[in-house]
């Protein structure tokens, strides 16, 4: 039964389900990886070099993108933010997070 609400929620199955992927396009790791869209705050701790990693989520409110991160060993977070990513309530999406360093880029991905 899990696994098929399992199957159910990721399919959408009526509901609005929105995908954010990070990608850790540096040589560097990257600690403390938090993006919010959409209303959501969504937790992807810590990505290896090269690393890429994906999480669905359902958009609550309307927003841009925004996302903080720190290089291994830093003290500080690091912050980014998109105006050209912009998302609604119910809106169904694939959003990318590219990082590289000290530079970030968010892209919209068709499904």
């Amino acid at each position: 039964m899990a696994a098929g609400l399992s199957a159910c929620l990721l399919a959408g199955c009526g509901l609005w389900m929105s995908k954010v992927s990070v990608h850790n396009a540096g040589l560097v790791p990257l600690e403390h990886v938090e993006v919010r869209l959409g209303g959501q705050r969504i937790a992807f701790g810590a990505l290896e070099a090269g690393a890429t990693s994906s999480q669905y989520f359902n958009a609550i409110t309307d927003s841009g993108g925004e996302a903080s991160y720190r290089l291994q060993g830093e003290a500080h977070d690091r912050d980014c933010r998109s105006d050209d990513i912009y998302l609604t309530n119910g809106m169904t999406t694939h959003v990318r997070l590219d990082i590289n360093g000290a530079a970030c880029r968010f892209t919209e991905v068709d499904r």
